[in-house]
């Protein structure tokens, strides 16, 4: 998996553990700096058995198996989840509009269901794209003579 909005350690370890594991990892130990253990000492040994209480025993193997020695910091991904969400608040926006509400029903929904600001809801409604703000993105004008 190689998605350009992760950050590139996020994407490092989703490539060696997986999506599965380097999301409970973000859920539980986002934004943090940690020790991964190789598990040849008591307090190396002390600190996977933390792990495991924080992660669960096989994501704490996988983790000590890729990264056994080094400081590891897991990201917390947070643009690319609000990325994510306001792409599933759009979706939600355009199948409401097709069920007929009116645009201030269908903000007042996405609010409680995204547990937004009905104010948050609009600027992410309004927020143009980025391949839409230009007119011919890619051409450039050619010389006249």
């Amino acid at each position: 998996m190689s998605d350009a909005r992760l950050p590139r350690n996020a994407r490092d370890i989703i490539d060696r553990l997986g999506p599965a594991v380097t999301l409970r990892l973000i859920r539980a130990l986002g934004g943090t700096t940690i020790p991964v253990p190789m598990r040849l000492t008591p307090v190396g040994e002390a600190r996977y058995r933390r792990l495991c209480d924080m992660i669960g025993e096989d994501t704490a193997k996988a983790l000590c198996r890729e990264y056994a020695g080094t400081n590891l910091y897991i990201p917390t991904c947070r643009q690319a989840a609000a990325d994510e969400r306001d792409a599933a608040l759009i979706r939600d926006r355009d199948a409401m509009a097709r069920a007929g509400l009116s645009e201030r029903e269908i903000v007042t929904g996405l609010a409680l269901k995204y547990h937004l600001s009905d104010r948050h809801v609009w600027r992410v409604l309004h927020r143009v794209p980025e391949e839409k703000t230009s007119l011919f993105p890619l051409q450039r004008q050619g010389r006249l003579l």
